[in-house]
């Protein structure tokens, strides 16, 4: 946490790391996958943009769709579940504005669908994690 006094804007998501391979984009604790995720790709030669959407309501489609459109690739990460997440609606959107840049459709990684779990360790099992970021990646964007 920085000393001094800061906001960050309501509805303005932040490019955290530029890349020209492969966009990632998360919120909250999902950021911190994805950000994982980037360090191992970029191990590998692998340039990652992350982009931080900070914002759920409203959304920065800008950002997103810039970002999109720069690397033609992109994985969207939701720590919520999978089916009816948010990230189902940044995908919708992301498509519609930026369908003629994309260079693969837009893969949506979030956690299981199963009732959520109280204990810590079940819950670690049933969260994303960076390896199925990369594995992803890989398998469905550069394949």
């Amino acid at each position: 946490m920085p000393d001094d006094y800061f906001t960050v804007p309501i509805g303005k998501g932040r490019v955290t790391r530029d890349g020209e391979d492969v966009a990632l984009f998360s919120y909250g604790y999902g950021v911190h996958i994805v950000e994982e995720a980037a360090d191992m790709l970029e191990s590998e030669g692998i340039s990652v943009e992350v982009v931080d959407m900070r914002s759920l309501h409203p959304i920065d489609f800008d950002t997103i769709t810039a970002s999109a459109k720069k690397t033609g690739k992109v994985l969207a990460l939701d720590t919520a579940r999978k089916t009816g997440g948010i990230m189902a609606e940044v995908v919708a959107e992301l498509q519609q504005r930026a369908i003629d840049w994309l260079d693969a459709p837009v893969v949506r990684i979030g956690s299981k669908d199963v009732p959520w779990p109280y204990s810590r360790g079940l819950e670690q099992h049933a969260l994303p994690d960076a390896g199925q970021v990369v594995e992803a990646v890989k398998a469905e964007l550069l394949g």
